[in-house]
């Protein structure tokens, strides 16, 4: 029996609300519904235009159009549910149609079925709350607040600041028991009445939507206030999910700015104060951002007249308005929606690797009601197999949209396999779980299919596959992760007996390791794990031949493996070694010739995205030995290895999964062969975006084998424009980086050489695949890196106008 461990977070439904960004009456009404949702508050609000407006962009750049805006809005949210504010608004983003809601969808009306409704409302988190602490009186005021506007055209700015109740007369009953449960102070707001709550804690209807919830957000960066008009709607939408991101946001409407000024510099000033004894230099403000609707030269008018602080060292910082549906950056640090928890829990579960069921029960939020609507809450599931990571498929492909795969809940839905993790939701409380498991062969076996890609494991594949779990896992192969010892087995598959002599074969694995304690694990790791074993060879009396014979095999008489005849076994003379000696014995995968079949190289590749870069919770990966795919073409490729590949963060969203396609190979001088580059090819144009490895156990490669693989990664570095990256990142992996023993720096450090120089120029995060595929293309294919590729085709465009220009002129 073996263990799984299960981390279960529960959280509410996360919806991402579709609408026209000028859209007032929409999208006062999705601040409306969100002040009856348990978590509403962090729902995004996604913007939609056919074209990019120009108040977009304040400096009139056009870096993505509307489908790529909509997209990154909807790649850095991941809903869960997508809600029209008009009908068809969702027709052309791909998104699955039975997670596409309406308005309608969401609330539930006095009388209507509500199994046809989407999310938790706070009616249940009121009668809690109520019965927790409301229905006591309390020795302290809980300023409890009730806003509305003084003047109508405030309205949309007070539902997005403090929450306000929808005005159909079917749905009146949440603001009524607002009212009822929390006698709350009603307060009409004007600029001296924001003041007041600004200075003031309290609790809105909006914040009591997220009572029951921890956030832990990713930014704790400066407090930020964000000045915006209360006439334009799209000026709220921004203010709403700025604030679903950040921590620390307080709005300012233009309108008020004059009466707020004071409040402003207030701020600016306590901000350099709190901050005076922290080790920075320079001086020290509060972070001001102005919607997209306030123009520029007003901008500046504004920061002189109304934020200006005259204390010396202190200065007004202004920022652009984070570009939250940009690719992100691999250069600076990368920022994510915060994570919600409403609970928590690991649970141990134990499996047996023939039939890896898990049977567990989901979190559900105590206060909700036992049985009502459809989807009320989200369950985020991650799977750790600590004893034997390989053995069961944990990481797949990213994909919150219209996910193929994966599906292993017995008899239900597909997951939502996204950026933190396996997302399902729990239609009633206390209906456990079953799911049927998978490694990661079986996965990957499964997707291709799904992709219709009919895929099949090679022979090659097999052989892998047992080197890897004969080991224990890619931690067990690291032990045997020395160029010596590979050779050493590989040269007892081509002796008569493939054996070693018992002090020879330890010996030569002493010589390869590099210290005692390498020699013991690499030995100990072949013995224990049954890679090599224990027999005698015996001299045959008939033909003066040895073999090699199990210590099951041992008897009074044997037959020889080379003339067949029967001989006695040399009880006499047995000690002296003339006639019979110890010695290991390859077996299994291991005792397949031509370094197992390219077993090795592909095992050890496998290891270094596992372990040597993707080692303490740097990345975790799903693997799959060698397969042969159906391309649409007709043609059948064998791909050696393959991973999803997720780089890890420690705020719960991790990166986007990356699906890896290596070819590996053993030693020789021209191993990698046109066709070979030409496979890899056709794997890109099949999966768009995927990484690319020629991985080998040798340190050098022909000049020919270069300019294939250099070719290949040139067209690899061309920008995809819809995907906004490169097309295929190529990484070359070499012996040096195959039989590293703990870190890639240090590898390259022993190295020496133009390796370690390249330390001396600072890594830089070399878990980031498209970052280690710009690192080996720099230090085996001659080529320059890709920031310098990319200012080089610049530099030439530029010189190719002015060439022009000067021609016309």
């Amino acid at each position: 029996m073996n263990n799984i461990q299960i981390d279960l977070r529960l959280r509410p439904i996360r919806f991402g609300f579709l609408v026209r960004p000028t859209d007032k009456a929409k999208i006062l009404e999705i601040f409306r519904l969100n002040t009856c949702l348990w978590g509403g508050m962090f729902n995004p609000i996604i913007p939609y235009f056919k074209r990019v407006p120009s108040w977009w962009e304040r400096h009139g750049f056009r870096f993505e159009n509307a489908k790529q805006i909509i997209d990154g809005y909807l790649d850095f949210f991941e809903p869960d549910f997508l809600v029209e504010a008009e009908e068809g608004l969702a027709s052309e983003l791909g998104f699955d149609s039975e997670r596409v809601l309406h308005f309608e969808n969401i609330l539930e009306k006095p009388g209507e079925w509500s199994r046809d409704k989407h999310g938790l409302s706070t009616q249940d988190l009121y009668y809690e709350l109520y019965k927790e602490d409301f229905r006591f009186e309390s020795r302290h005021k809980r300023n409890v607040v009730h806003v509305k506007p003084k003047e109508r055209n405030f309205t949309g700015f007070v539902a997005a600041s403090f929450g306000n109740f929808p005005i159909q007369e079917k749905l009146r009953y949440f603001e009524n028991n607002y009212t009822s449960v929390f006698e709350p102070e009603h307060i009409s707001l004007d600029a001296n009445a924001l003041l007041k709550l600004f200075e003031t804690p309290h609790i809105s209807a909006l914040r009591i939507g997220k009572a029951k919830l921890r956030a832990s957000y990713h930014d704790h960066g400066d407090h930020s206030v964000f000045i915006l008009n209360t006439k334009e709607s799209k000026d709220l939408m921004d203010f709403w999910n700025l604030r679903a991101i950040y921590e620390h946001v307080t709005p300012i409407p233009l309108q008020w700015i004059e009466e707020l000024s004071p409040f402003c510099k207030r701020l600016i000033l306590e901000d350099r104060h709190i901050r005076y004894d922290q080790p920075r230099s320079g001086s020290f403000s509060v972070t001001f951002m102005f919607a997209r609707s306030i123009p520029e030269n007003y901008m500046e008018e504004i920061c002189r007249d109304y934020l200006r602080v005259d204390e010396k060292g202190v200065k007004t910082r202004l920022a652009e308005y984070p570009n939250i549906w940009g690719k992100p950056s691999d250069k600076v640090a990368r920022s994510t929606r915060p994570a919600l928890e409403g609970d928590r829990k690991k649970i141990d579960v134990q499996i047996e690797w023939d039939n890896p069921e898990i049977r567990f029960d989901l979190l559900f939020p105590k206060f909700a009601y036992k049985y009502a609507r459809r989807s009320r809450v989200a369950n985020i599931v991650r799977l750790e197999n600590w004893g034997n990571r390989d053995r069961i498929a944990a990481v797949f492909p990213c994909n919150y949209k219209n996910p193929t795969y994966p599906k292993f809940r017995i008899g239900r839905e597909r997951l939502l396999p996204t950026t933190e993790g396996l997302v399902i939701f729990p239609k009633y409380k206390d209906i456990p779980e079953w799911w049927q498991l998978v490694d990661g062969t079986t996965a990957f076996n499964r997707w291709f299919n799904n992709s219709r890609v009919p895929a099949t494991r090679s022979d090659a594949g097999r052989a892998t596959q047992q080197i890897i779990e004969t080991l224990g896992g890619s931690w067990g192969v690291g032990h045997i992760a020395h160029r010596g010892v590979i050779e050493l087995l590989d040269e007892m598959t081509r002796s008569l007996t493939k054996a070693s002599h018992c002090m020879e074969f330890q010996n030569k694995i002493g010589n390869a390791a590099k210290n005692e304690r390498l020699k013991k694990r690499a030995l100990e790791t072949l013995v224990e794990r049954k890679a090599v074993e224990l027999g005698l060879e015996l001299k045959c009396s008939k033909c003066n031949s040895w073999s090699w014979y199990s210590l099951k095999q041992l008897d009074y008489s044997h037959t020889c493996d080379l003339c067949r005849k029967n001989f006695d076994f040399p009880v006499i003379n047995a000690v002296y070694g003339k006639h019979s000696r110890w010695a290991y014995r390859v077996v299994g995968p291991f005792a397949l010739p031509n370094y197992a079949d390219g077993g090795y190289a592909a095992a050890l590749a496998i290891r270094f995205f596992t372990d040597i870069i993707g080692g303490f919770h740097q990345a975790k990966a799903t693997w799959s030995s060698a397969q042969k795919l159906k391309l649409p073409s007709e043609k059948i490729v064998e791909v050696d290895f393959m991973l999803w590949y997720q780089r890890e963060e420690h705020f719960e969203t991790n990166y986007p999964t990356e699906t890896v396609f290596g070819e590996a190979k053993s030693f020789g001088k021209d191993v990698f062969k046109q066709h070979d580059v030409d496979n890899m090819k056709l794997l890109v144009e099949e999966f768009p975006g995927a990484v690319l490895v020629f991985a080998t156990m040798k340190d050098e490669f022909s000049p020919e084998e270069l300019d294939r693989i250099k070719r290949l990664a040139q067209w690899g570095r061309e920008y995809d424009r819809e995907k906004r990256q490169s097309r295929a990142p190529v990484i070359v992996l070499t012996g040096t980086e195959l039989f590293a023993e703990h870190s890639l720096e240090n590898s390259w450090k022993e190295k020496g050489g133009v390796h370690k120089d390249f330390i001396g120029t600072g890594l830089g995060r070399t878990e980031n695949l498209r970052r280690l595929a710009d690192l080996t293309q720099e230090l085996y294919l001659g080529m320059p890196s890709y920031h310098s590729a990319i200012l080089a085709k610049m530099e030439k465009r530029k010189q190719k106008r002015m060439m022009a220009d000067t021609a016309t002129n």
